[in-house]
């Protein structure tokens, strides 16, 4: 008889999910000191076709795993977390919804759960590009499922 299990998590997701919440217990503790970011001061450099392109390619090795590849929260690694990744396409950012928002969110983490790590540690310029290319994603309601349950 062979035993079957519901839908195991494949190693290397289970492995980079893993990395990535132990990052942000790192990064959370080295980040504790530094200043917070006021959004109201904060200078937004001009989005270019550059600075996207650079984003993308940083969204796919850091954010695809919990975000997905078009940032609907749909990642691999989203079905183990107890609190579910954003839906970044559909444009409903939980911090706000100017580009200065989505970069204190990247730079600090999210304030209301440790899922979201902070990102200080990447140059200045990769979270730009991060936020830059996740303000340039199509943005879609979240609509509900129709599939049967």
């Amino acid at each position: 008889m062979r035993k079957t299990s519901s839908t195991p998590l494949q190693t290397p997701t289970y492995l980079s999910l893993l990395l990535v919440l132990l990052s942000s217990l790192l990064t959370t503790q080295a980040c504790k000191s530094e200043p917070k970011i006021d959004v109201k001061t904060l200078k937004v450099p001009p989005s270019t076709s550059a600075s996207i392109a650079r984003g993308k390619k940083l969204f796919s090795s850091l954010c695809v795993s919990c975000h997905g590849k078009e940032g609907k929260g749909d990642g691999p690694g989203a079905r183990a977390l107890y609190i579910k990744p954003t839906n970044l396409a559909a444009g409903a950012y939980r911090h706000g919804k100017t580009p200065g928002h989505l970069f204190k969110v990247i730079t600090e983490g999210s304030p209301t759960t440790p899922l979201m790590a902070p990102w200080r540690h990447l140059p200045e310029k990769d979270r730009w590009a991060l936020t830059h290319f996740v303000s340039s994603l199509p943005k879609k309601p979240s609509q509900p499922s129709n599939k049967p349950k």
